[in-house]
């Protein structure tokens, strides 16, 4: 199973997960050992319903009679709990997402500066139990039907006694045929509220198998073609968004609107505008992350959709905002950028001194041989800015046609910014680069800038075009300035 971001980020999806989890492997197999059981009972009963037919039939309708209900009972709330279970999956994700909260140090100490982990406990626990008082109803009413049952059941078992005594009495039966006649009633009723109690069971635990099975059938919303292109790109193609809209689900507004975006080979462009402008969206778009709701996104004049997402993804080098921390050494980390290859471990080096990385790397006991994580006997944690110039270097190490870069300086000092800035204008000279940055004066050198605002494209150009206009770009620029000296 290959499962893409899009499908991942689906509250289905999750819930599905959620479910798998919490109701464990276990199902699978319960289900395959209560149907055996009910297999091997039922074969006891068969073997026990001949004896008590050369007694008497009425034995065999009388057991019949007295373990049927089981079956009624078992089904009716284990159904109850399955639902509920199924019904409270949204509380559960959240009950768990409020115990991770505790087990971060970050998020931890920062709640218990604010005086506010009480909160999320409370939450939790609220949650916990609303849901436990539900269960716990529908396990008081399974005892008092269990109990009614067992009354029912034991008036069947003395209607058999008596019946099996009156044909003793009467010289129907002898005496040692009268005890085999107890037993094998005793035989079949236990075999056959075994037999009901299983294949209750294994009803019960194929509804909890059936998620796992629709989790491992579920589809990728966003998957290759079926002979899907796989062109041979030697330079940057030439991509271009033509009437590009976007939302992430129905109901809801498009994130992006008729986008028009010309990336030519080798461009190095700036994506800029306010916090939810659509900027991340779009870079997404053109990772293939998602595909547009409406328009097309072509590659050299090939759509997107008909290209093979792998081949694709060769082709691109993506720093999202989120971007990935890994438990192994700084060179594993940063070799992550070409997984599957053989380490290069100048080019590592090359990198890291690209990013900024270099200086503190080396200082460290381990060097690039240092694994990253302080669960590790010899591990270190690095700080967030240190990070993020790891993730830095694993673009350069990578060194794909098209790179593509989320806020990649949002954690580091002013001075590092600006060298990285250089250091992807000049090292990757004849690549493409697509950046999105807050910090204008590191994209002012771009060769084309891009204004995002609510999802629209309000201007573009070079950094002079658009400061010449007065328009917003402008705007944003001499407020960030102004804000700079002020500061300064």
């Amino acid at each position: 199973m290959n499962l893409d971001a899009a499908t991942l980020e689906l509250g289905d999806y999750q819930n599905k997960i959620q479910q798998g989890n919490e109701w464990g492997t276990t199902s699978i197999s319960n289900l395959i050992s209560r149907s055996l059981a009910a297999v091997s009972d039922l074969a006891v009963v068969a073997v026990t319903v001949i004896v008590l037919l050369t007694v008497d039939i009425k034995l065999g309708f009388f057991a019949l009679l007295a373990t049927l209900p089981l079956y009624y009972i078992e089904q009716k709330f284990n159904r109850k709990l399955f639902r509920t279970r199924y019904l409270n999956t949204e509380a559960s994700r959240l009950i768990g997402n409020r115990k991770r909260l505790f087990y971060s140090q970050y998020t931890l100490t920062e709640l218990n500066m604010f005086n506010s982990a009480s909160k999320f406990s409370d939450e939790a626990m609220q949650c916990l139990r609303e849901f436990d008082d539900e269960v716990i109803n529908i396990q008081r009413k399974k005892k008092s039907a269990q109990i009614f049952f067992r009354v029912y059941s034991t008036i069947f078992s003395i209607a058999a006694v008596i019946l099996v005594l009156q044909k003793g009495l009467n010289g129907s039966i002898l005496l040692g045929t009268m005890l085999f006649a107890f037993s094998a009633y005793n035989s079949f009723y236990s075999s056959m509220s075994n037999f009901f109690s299983d294949l209750a069971i294994a009803q019960d635990a194929s509804r909890y198998a059936l998620i796992w099975f629709d989790i491992f059938d579920t589809k990728p919303m966003i998957a290759s073609k079926k002979n899907a292109l796989r062109p041979n790109f030697t330079k940057p193609p030439t991509v271009e968004f033509k009437n590009v809209s976007f939302k992430y689900s129905d109901g809801e507004e498009d994130v992006l609107r008729d986008i028009n975006i010309t990336l030519k080979s080798g461009d190095k462009v700036a994506i800029v505008g306010l916090s939810g402008a659509g900027k991340t969206t779009l870079i997404k778009l053109l990772s293939r992350v998602y595909d547009p709701t409406d328009g097309e996104i072509l590659v050299d004049g090939i759509n997107l959709k008909d290209i093979d997402i792998e081949c694709w993804h060769e082709y691109l080098g993506v720093m999202f905002q989120n971007y990935g921390q890994y438990n192994v050494t700084v060179e594993e980390s940063i070799a992550v950028g070409k997984n599957g290859k053989m380490v290069d471990s100048k080019k590592v080096r090359w990198a890291a001194e690209m990013s900024g990385a270099k200086i503190f790397v080396e200082a460290l006991k381990e060097g690039f041989k240092q694994l990253l994580w302080k669960g590790f006997k010899e591990g270190v944690e690095l700080s967030k800015g240190e990070h993020q110039r790891i993730a830095i270097a694993r673009i350069f190490y990578r060194d794909a046609l098209i790179s593509i870069l989320d806020e990649p300086t949002s954690s580091v000092d002013a001075l590092t910014a600006d060298m990285i800035f250089k250091n992807l204008e000049e090292k990757m000279e004849n690549k493409t680069v697509v950046l999105i940055s807050h910090n204008f004066s590191t994209v002012k050198e771009s060769s084309n800038i891009i204004v995002l605002e609510s999802g629209t494209i309000l201007e573009q150009g070079n950094h002079n075009e658009l400061y010449s206009s007065n328009g917003r770009y402008t705007e944003l620029y001499d407020m960030q300035a102004n804000a700079f000296e002020k500061k300064s």
